[in-house]
């Protein structure tokens, strides 16, 4: 099963481009300086973890089940 049809009540999936114009602007507001970048924001929209680097499933799904126990 997909990450985003097993936590889709829980969390929201956004895949940014950086090859494009808004992506590129996120990547900047956000200091992306490696790819692939990811960020666990929690409802307050506040970072409450990053990883960067390519991740597992596995390692995903970790890194959201941490942040939904806390």
């Amino acid at each position: 099963m997909a990450l985003k049809e097993k936590y889709e009540d829980q969390v929201v999936f956004v895949i940014v481009d950086v090859g494009d114009q808004e992506g590129n602007r996120m990547a900047n507001e956000f200091m992306v300086r490696y790819i692939p970048a990811f960020f666990y924001i929690d409802s307050n929209g506040e970072i409450v973890a990053n990883d960067t680097g390519v991740l597992t499933k596995g390692n995903i799904e970790s890194r959201i089940a941490q942040i939904l126990d806390n």
